[in-house]
């Protein structure tokens, strides 16, 4: 799914909604579902129903987050 937008700055709100559209129907109770990245969503919509819709399909969800845990959940980090 695409990541980034025209200006740059990562839209995990975006790429989530791709994903569960273009391959939600391959989710499913033996998936594993990896995310890697900072969860910025840069002031756009984290999109938590996409999220919600493969975590439902999903038997898990990983969010691999390279910052500290200490900036989890500050500034636009979702």
């Amino acid at each position: 799914a695409v990541l980034t937008g025209w200006h740059g700055s990562s839209d995990y709100g975006a790429a989530l909604g791709e994903f569960a559209e273009r391959y939600g129907d391959a989710v499913g109770p033996r998936t594993t579902v990896f995310v890697l990245g900072d969860a910025r969503t840069n002031m756009a919509d984290p999109n938590l129903a996409a999220l919600r819709r493969i975590a439902g399909q999903a038997r898990r969800v990983y969010w691999l987050n390279p910052e500290p845990r200490i900036q989890w959940g500050t500034g636009d980090s979702a």
